[in-house]
């Protein structure tokens, strides 16, 4: 009776780890491919990273994107809002650097048409992407607005952290 309790229990455990382990979410990590995740931008459209590369990298030499910066930000945050100027001399500066930039909108309750507002009266060229389930700020562990990633060429993460 004894061996019969230990072999379920032992399979319980084994069991129970390995529903554990299924459903750990994947997150972003500094050296390693970004999982692919797609947003929608102010306009619409999907973006999706994996497109995104795969297209990229199709490009002529001259006319590749060298990185991808996404910097999580809110259109109505204070610390957002302290940091408008600055993002937008970043994005004019990598725009001729052959850097896509992107603001990561993962709040709740922000809408498109109140981005476009927003990027309209900061005249940039930066674009929003919507995060409305917060799933691409849980994949890279945002926790703040104003925290960037780096991406290069191919995807992989190569910086995570403040803006400055």
């Amino acid at each position: 009776m004894r061996s019969l309790f230990a072999s379920v229990s032992l399979a319980a455990t084994v069991v129970c780890a390995g529903a554990l382990s299924a459903g750990a979410e994947t997150k972003a990590e500094v050296g390693k491919a970004v999982p692919d995740f797609k947003l929608t931008d102010c306009c619409g459209a999907e973006f999706s990273l994996a497109k995104f590369t795969a297209e990229n990298a199709k490009k002529a030499e001259g006319e590749r994107a060298k990185a991808v910066v996404l910097i999580f930000w809110s259109y109505d945050c204070g610390i957002g809002k302290a940091y408008d100027k600055r993002v937008k001399l970043l994005t004019d500066a990598l725009k001729d650097q052959a850097v896509a930039v992107f603001a990561v909108n993962s709040n709740d309750g922000q809408t498109v048409e109140k981005s476009k507002e927003y990027l309209k009266k900061q005249e940039t060229s930066l674009k929003f992407l919507m995060d409305p389930k917060g799933e691409v700020a849980d994949l890279f562990s945002a926790k703040s607005v104003t925290t960037s990633a780096v991406l290069d060429a191919d995807g992989v993460l190569r910086y995570w952290g403040s803006i400055d």
